[in-house]
């Protein structure tokens, strides 16, 4: 499988024609999209949208992905590799752990973790070790 990289900086007029599409389809494996779209924010809808299967988050600090609309046994394993924090969105009215829905998760610099949909609108996530 292809794996998506996200390089994360400043970006003026981005519209939704520049994010990946969204395939709510639940897979047998997790797959991965080469598209690369170019964005950096910090709020959840001008984050950019990746897609199920590995991320690598590259770039600005100060940065900010969207997860997928949740499926019961969808996985995103996200890779930060900016040089901070930065923000993990959950898709609109969706929830990351115990943590209010609409609310970012925080992943320090140069870590992984494994992003799992329990239903349809709640995600858990279990960090990966050795980053």
């Amino acid at each position: 499988p292809s794996q998506q990289t996200l390089e994360l900086r400043p970006a003026i007029g981005v519209d939704d024609n520049q994010r990946p599409a969204r395939n709510p389809r639940r897979r047998a494996a997790p797959s991965q999209d080469a598209a690369a779209p170019i964005l950096t924010f910090e709020v959840q809808g001008d984050a950019a949208a990746i897609v199920e299967g590995f991320t690598l988050v590259t770039g600005s600090t100060n940065a900010g992905v969207i997860l997928p609309a949740a499926v019961a046994g969808m996985q995103c394993i996200i890779k930060n590799n900016v040089g901070g924090n930065m923000k993990v969105w959950p898709n609109t009215s969706d929830a990351i752990n115990a943590i209010a829905a609409d609310s970012a998760y925080t992943m320090a610099t140069v870590t992984s973790a494994l992003f799992i949909a329990y239903d349809a609108t709640t995600w858990y996530t279990i960090p990966l070790v050795a980053s």
